[in-house]
């Protein structure tokens, strides 16, 4: 699989984990293939100060051994919430928060790591929350050399995805509605959802989106129309992408279209997004 397709399908994957998270270990596995690296985890700041992880089925091993004696003693972690990168939107790696003298003489380099046949990380912060500490981390096999620029940009394009990903799981875990189904999920937070066909037509839309219609989004022959010129020229091309097969160009960009309102101050933040095989 070349690199653009290992990129689109982790993207797919981590959508796909907001409605369902029990999907994590395996979305984390693909992952950790656009780096052809041994595994990867989302690690997050417990109540205690120590630690926790999500990992992928290759990390079981170590992750169970974290989790029992090194959870408060993982110097990567300690030192990013020292500095307070969970909440910067950074990507950080190893050289960011330790000397080579350090990882050489830290147990948690030369004991917890190496038994294991870790050595390097790289490291994405997708907080969800202003109170929450969660990063995206792949881990590297001993002997290889540490991340480069360009797989860290790669990595900073995943990280986007992954923190709108556990937002979402978020607000669908508070709403109680996990198992509800995505329209009626999203319905309940109040997000419009319309389904579209193959041929752009929408079949399907939620309460939360037939209360949105008649200002300034509207459904005229079974498509969606938006008043606002620039809006809809931005939603017609993200849904052709959509529709053509454009799955890079699609997952490029995570902004919205902003669709604005005569009756609102507020205006529409749209996301044209992929569901399902393709």
């Amino acid at each position: 699989m070349q690199q653009p397709d290992r990129l689109i399908a982790a993207i797919e994957a981590i959508y796909a984990s907001a409605v369902d998270p029990s999907r994590w270990p395996s979305t984390l596995e693909i992952v950790t293939k656009c780096f052809d690296d041994v595994g990867a985890i989302l690690i997050y700041g417990r109540d205690d100060g120590s630690f926790g992880v999500i990992e992928s089925p290759s990390l079981r091993e170590v992750c169970a051994e974290y989790a029992q004696s090194w959870s408060d003693r993982d110097i990567r972690a300690i030192r990013a919430r020292e500095r307070g990168y969970f909440f910067k939107r950074d990507i950080i790696t190893d050289r960011d928060l330790l000397t080579p003298e350090e990882m050489e003489t830290d147990p948690f380099y030369n004991d917890l790591l190496r038994r294991h046949g870790l050595k390097y990380f790289a490291a994405a912060t997708v907080s969800p929350d202003p109170h929450i500490e969660v990063a995206l981390s792949v881990q590297r096999a001993i002997g290889r050399p540490e991340y480069s620029e360009d797989e860290l940009q790669i990595l900073e394009r995943l990280a986007p995805h992954v923190e709108t990903s556990l937002r979402l799981s978020i607000h669908l875990m508070d709403a109680q509605s996990v198992n509800a189904g995505m329209g009626i999920a999203m319905a309940r937070i109040g997000i419009g959802v319309f389904a579209l066909d193959a041929m752009g037509r929408v079949v399907s839309s939620n309460a939360a989106a037939q209360a949105l219609l008649g200002d300034g989004l509207n459904i005229v022959n079974d498509r969606l129309v938006i008043s606002n010129p620039a809006a809809s020229g931005e939603a017609v091309t993200a849904i052709r992408n959509a529709l053509d097969g454009n799955r890079i160009i699609l997952s490029q960009e995570t902004k919205p279209i902003l669709v604005h309102r005569q009756n609102a101050n507020r205006p529409l933040a749209l996301y044209v997004l992929l569901t399902g095989p393709h």
